[in-house]
């Protein structure tokens, strides 16, 4: 994103000018406008982010594997939980770091953040609940409407089949011809 201001002394007075993206790796702009006044540009890059965290929800006293989604992760990266350093904090690549074994040890929420240079740049919470004292947050059940496309018992009776199989059946043996089923109505059972 390029962005443009005419006062470095104010850091809010910073507004945003362009979305640029580059495909080779190198990249040119030039300003949409006239340059009458003196102006400031930047190119501001994409931040580290965490997107989410998997799983969401845990059971307390049981070891598990933390995998943070996101961008722009940098090889050196930490993780911590409830402001704790992992050591096991491992980046995988750009998008995906893992943290391996943690137990959590009470019910409640931890929270996951990333840290870049010792700063917090993104979090991320985690739900650990017990399954027994709070079912609701950890127990999912059925949808409680089909989905529009679902089958329909209708549609997949024997009878209905039956019944296409036999005027199927009437009709290329030509007896449909026969003047008695033209005035005659029939139900197939």
């Amino acid at each position: 994103m390029v962005q443009t201001t005419t006062n470095l002394a104010d850091p809010s007075s910073w507004s945003s000018v362009d979305l640029v993206q580059s495909a080779t790796g190198s990249l040119r702009w030039m300003s949409p406008e006239a340059l009458e006044a003196s102006k400031y540009y930047r190119l501001v890059l994409p931040q580290p982010l965490v997107f989410s965290v998997e799983p969401a929800i845990v059971a307390p006293g049981v070891a598990v594997d933390f995998y943070v989604l996101g961008q722009c992760f940098p090889t050196n990266a930490a993780l911590q939980i409830n402001g704790v350093t992992q050591a096991g904090a491992v980046v995988v690549s750009s998008s995906l770091m893992t943290i391996s074994g943690f137990v959590p040890d009470l019910p409640g929420t931890y929270q996951i953040r990333l840290m870049v240079g010792g700063v917090g740049v993104s979090a991320f919470s985690v739900v650990c609940a017990d399954a027994l004292a709070n079912p609701e947050l950890v127990m999912q059940g059925p949808p409680t409407m089909e989905p529009p496309a679902s089958p329909s018992a209708i549609w997949l009776s024997k009878k209905g089949y039956d019944y296409y199989k036999a005027q199927s059946d009437l009709t290329s043996a030509g007896a449909m011809n026969i003047p008695i089923l033209k005035t005659t109505a029939w139900l197939v059972i």
